[in-house]
């Protein structure tokens, strides 16, 4: 009995400790001897990627079949030297470039108002007395000779003369308002004034017209005109006809004239035969879109003879004046 409970402490002792001890890393090949001695070797296991066996019921390891045999996903290659990849952040996207408010800028103040220039009046051709002009008024002296009388008288000696000075105040305007063809236009004129020694007064009206014009208003433009008319001063009535040439030095500030006017003793009340010739010249202060006004500067031929007979009213001289326009 002793002995039975011997041997049976040793084989509980024996399974005890064959069920504590570990499995060896490395089971022996196939043929190698067992602990239990039988000499066949388990089937090898596949060896993990990571080094060691996965536990039971764990995923299987990189490159191992699942057990259900199904493929395994595809992996990515492991770097070179065993770290992980780089993560890359993704691309931030720039921010909105926001344009400047707008500023909003004051519009500039209009131009103080300005008178119309005179040029422009060249350019519908309404102003007939020089380039820019309308009317004018002058002051002017003319000395020459006249027969020597006695009253009505003819002289003693004839063909004998005396120096005569006059003093003469004229006042003059031609407005050409109405066109014509060809850029033209038509009006009227009149001029009146008074002359010293003897004393004299004219009045007259007439028709005007431009006949051709050269040139937009730049130095060197012509305007050529014409006219003719009737009226009386106190030594006959008579007929006249005139000639006109106007031209441009600076424009809208320096321009001249001349003109000429005949009175044919066939024309005349009394046999009178005149002739006027004048030369004028206007300077205009400021040039565009300055004064309005512009000054005169003349000079004048007269000559009133009778060819029939020696009167006191004849003259014949020479003289020149200052002037200012209007209009």
């Amino acid at each position: 009995m002793k002995q039975f409970t011997t041997t049976l402490s040793l084989l509980v002792f024996a399974s005890t400790a064959s069920a504590q001890a570990p499995a060896p890393a490395n089971p022996p090949s196939s043929g190698a001897p067992t602990a239990t001695g039988t000499g066949t070797a388990p089937a090898p296991v596949a060896p993990s990627t990571t080094g060691t066996a996965p536990a039971d019921g764990a995923a299987p390891a990189d490159g191992a079949a699942p057990a259900d045999g199904t493929a395994p996903a595809a992996a990515a290659p492991p770097p070179a030297d065993g770290t992980a990849p780089p993560v890359t952040p993704p691309p931030v996207a720039p921010a909105p470039v926001v344009p400047p408010p707008a500023v909003a800028v004051a519009p500039p103040p209009p131009p103080p108002p300005t008178e119309k220039p005179f040029v422009d009046d060249y350019y519908d051709r309404k102003r007939g007395i020089g380039m820019f002009h309308q009317a004018r008024l002058a002051l002017g002296v003319l000395q020459g000779t006249a027969p020597k009388t006695a009253g009505d008288m003819m002289p003693v000696t004839a063909g004998e003369t005396k120096g005569v000075t006059q003093g003469e105040l004229a006042f003059e305007g031609v407005f050409l308002q109405l066109p014509s063809s060809y850029g033209h236009f038509h009006g009227i004129e009149f001029s009146t004034g008074l002359r010293s020694t003897p004393i004299d007064f004219w009045l007259q009206f007439g028709t005007a017209v431009s006949l051709f014009n050269i040139g937009r208003g730049g130095p060197g433009s012509l305007r050529v005109g014409g006219s003719f008319g009737a009226g009386f001063n106190l030594a006959h009535g008579y007929g006249y006809v005139r000639g006109r040439a106007a031209f441009v030095i600076i424009p809208a500030m320096l321009d001249a004239e001349v003109s000429a006017s005949w009175t044919p003793n066939s024309a005349s009340t009394s046999n009178y035969d005149e002739l006027l010739y004048r030369a004028s010249v206007w300077y205009r202060p400021g040039g565009p879109g300055g004064s309005k006004r512009a000054y005169e500067v003349y000079v004048e031929s007269f000559h009133r003879t009778d060819d029939a007979a020696e009167k006191e009213r004849e003259f014949t001289g020479i003289g020149g004046g200052l002037g200012m326009t209007f209009f």
